[in-house]
């Protein structure tokens, strides 16, 4: 959370205790749940994986190894990933098992994104949500793990042969006239675009 929120501006409930900090320290009680918005867990990201591994080894880490049901039942926190499409829910699911992570939900629709869980939308904020508990490995071993070792090693992602067309096989297109579009940043996601006007085709 940034320095710059107060925590009186963040309303909560009867039985929860909300803590405003930019940073965790000692006195920072352990969560039962953290929350990452939008964060890229990919073998693909190197640069982003090494930047959060830090933080989540002591949230997903064991305390002296062990396997993963060992440091669940010393109730380690769940944590939930946010991702803007499926590929990237589904490439955040696949590192968090080879960290040997427990998943509890696996590259769910979000019924609460920005477009509402919407089956046509291919890519929506928040639109899925995987939640994983615990790793076989211990917190040290995560916090020091070679990065770009862990990347290279990561199996090829598969493809889906049933939707992918080779270039010879595409059919050429062309619309020859106006399309005139409007963006607005400052309205709901699904309503920024719109179609102003289209030509005939014989401009």
């Amino acid at each position: 959370i940034g320095k710059d929120v107060n925590g009186a501006d963040l309303p909560s409930g009867k039985r929860v205790k909300l803590f405003v900090e930019s940073e965790p320290s000692d006195a920072t009680p352990q969560p039962d749940l953290v929350v990452c918005l939008h964060a890229s867990f990919s073998d693909a990201e190197p640069g982003s994986l090494a930047a959060w591994l830090p933080l989540l080894a002591p949230l997903l880490g064991t305390q002296g190894g062990g396997d993963s049901s060992e440091g669940i039942a010393q109730r380690q926190p769940v944590v939930a990933v946010s991702s803007r499409c499926e590929a990237e829910a589904k490439a955040a699911t696949a590192l968090f098992e080879r960290l040997g992570s427990k998943v509890l939900l696996r590259s769910v629709r979000n019924l609460f994104s920005g477009m509402a869980a919407g089956p046509h939308a291919k890519y929506d904020d928040h639109g899925w949500v995987t939640a994983v508990q615990g790793s076989n490995l211990a917190e040290d071993a995560l916090a020091k793990l070679d990065i770009e070792a862990f990347c290279a090693a990561a199996p090829a992602p598969a493809t889906d042969a049933a939707v992918r067309v080779e270039r010879s096989e595409r059919s050429a297109a062309v619309f020859w006239g106006i399309l005139d579009l409007k963006y607005d940043p400052a309205l709901d996601l699904d309503r920024r675009v719109k179609v102003l006007e289209t030509g005939d085709g014989r401009s």
